[in-house]
């Protein structure tokens, strides 16, 4: 799936991650859209990089979408300003 292919990119090539990101929110199969793991896992790339403006980005696009701002997405952030 794209989450998972994301999730496992984002270590590795996050170019290519994101790619990947753009590919499924442009996707016409209700299935291919991102949930709070995938936001999660490009998020936490985000802040491990110091990219804090696009993972807010991202956190606002979540919530535009629907999605809730779970504890887990929180913590992620919490922890990029420590």
């Amino acid at each position: 799936s794209y989450t998972t292919m994301i999730s496992a990119f984002s270590h590795i090539d996050f170019d290519k991650s994101l790619r990947y990101f753009n590919e499924m929110q442009n996707s016409n199969r209700f299935s291919d859209h991102a949930d709070e793991f995938t936001y999660n896992s490009l998020i936490k790339t985000h802040v491990s990089r110091g990219n804090f403006n696009e993972a807010n980005k991202l956190v606002k696009e979540m919530t535009k979408n629907g999605l809730n701002v779970s504890f887990i997405t929180l913590k992620l952030l919490i922890v990029g300003f420590i």
